[in-house]
């Protein structure tokens, strides 16, 4: 998006930690730094320190976001550029203590873009279910609310949210999407699938963090349905807290038709994603307004999704016709899905196609970036009024 908005004519500098996702350590090119100032793709790019970790736990999870809210706000505002308006990523929210101490001290405006409910999502989760975090943490956000000038939604269902909470609050919808140059079918490449043996199968795969919300355990069951069908294979591309695991799980069970890649590139997901046949997406919690980017490279890559997930992801995925949509707590439904899609070519087929046509038309970078720009001159000139009525 950064990118998207220089090319629109606005000076953009990242402020962001030292890179640590998803192995939850400090990537080996920046170990052993303080800090790094570098640029990258015609960014101005600014890495403060960070306490790294992948663990669940409250502490260390609190610890990991408090380093970088501390570190931020004391380089931030030595190492970045004077600013006319900052936009501030949530989660986690409490990047927000850091937007807001800019801010003041940089006299700038403040967007505050919201990607995922705070404290909702952390706790349906169980990730914090401590009664006094939720109090703080929703305390926090409504401070946030209020100490920016506009906020930025990327669901209907976070619109919604923010609304009901801060019913005066200057809220625009502001939805995600993908490169569809980048994210495209004729990435599809047969040297990816002959190295993971899978060159003749039909692969129902997952790319992305392997984390708790997302619950991939449930692939180890649908993988064990189809032990027998020999057209079939499963494969996850990616890593996180509960890769360990899953792989304990496929190996106890000898699954032989169940891939796992391990990490890959940023570069290396669009030619996976297109070399899927079934896209995999589950959400295991419902969270309101939460809706995964994942679903809009898969489209973007013409390949028909089984998304088991409610709320927004649903919504999308049965407006675009892109593919079938489950219930997560429902095995057989899931694996009735994916059999479906895997006996019907053409539906595979035309789904996938109805995927892409509908990503082009609503979900393209370039319009995003358009309409994000558009929000943050309204910011600057403030004439935040407008959007509101907009919203």
């Amino acid at each position: 998006m950064a990118t998207w908005l220089e090319r629109r004519g606005f000076q953009v500098e990242v402020l962001t930690a030292l890179p640590n996702y998803p192995q939850g350590r400090i990537h080996d090119d920046y170990r052993r730094r303080l800090y790094v100032v570098e640029e990258l793709q015609g960014l101005r790019v600014v890495r403060t320190p960070v306490y790294p970790s992948r663990d669940a736990g409250l502490v260390k999870r609190m610890a990991n976001y408090l380093s970088f809210v501390a570190s931020s706000m004391f380089f931030g505002l030595f190492l970045t550029r004077r600013a006319d308006v900052i936009i501030c990523e949530s989660p986690p929210l409490f990047l927000g203590i850091s937007a807001v101490f800019l801010k003041v001290f940089k006299r700038c405006r403040l967007i505050f873009n919201v990607s995922d409910l705070w404290p909702e999502s952390a706790s349906r989760m169980g990730v914090h279910d401590r009664k006094f975090f939720i109090w703080l943490a929703t305390k926090l956000e409504r401070a946030c609310y209020r100490a920016s000038d506009a906020a930025t939604a990327q669901s209907p269902g976070i619109v919604r949210g923010i609304q009901q909470k801060q019913p005066d609050a200057v809220v625009e919808l502001i939805p995600n999407g993908c490169d569809c140059e980048t994210f495209h079918p004729d990435r599809r490449n047969e040297d990816f699938r002959r190295q993971h043996g899978v060159e003749e199968k039909i692969v129902v795969g997952y790319a992305g963090l392997v984390g708790l919300a997302q619950g991939l355990n449930i692939l180890i069951e649908l993988a064990e349905q189809f032990r027998d069908d020999d057209r079939v294979s499963f494969l996850i591309a990616g890593d996180g807290p509960e890769r360990e695991q899953i792989e304990l799980e496929m190996r106890s069970r000898n699954l032989q038709n169940f891939i796992f890649t391990g990490w890959m590139s940023k570069q290396d997901m669009p030619r996976t994603v297109a070399s899927f046949d079934i896209a995999f997406i589950p959400l295991r919690y419902f969270i309101p307004g939460a809706l995964p980017s994942k679903i809009y490279e898969a489209m973007a890559s013409q390949v028909p999704i089984v998304l088991a997930a409610e709320g927004d992801p649903r919504e999308l995925l049965l407006r675009a016709e892109a593919g079938v949509a489950v219930n997560y707590n429902d095995p057989d439904e899931i694996v009735t899905a994916i059999r479906r899609l895997v006996d019907e070519s053409a539906l595979r087929k035309q789904l996938g196609i109805n995927g892409r046509e509908y990503v082009l038309q609503h979900h393209q970078r370039p319009a995003i970036a358009a309409k994000l720009g558009s929000v943050i001159e309204s910011v600057v000139e403030g004439n935040t009024p407008d959007l509101k009525r907009a919203a």
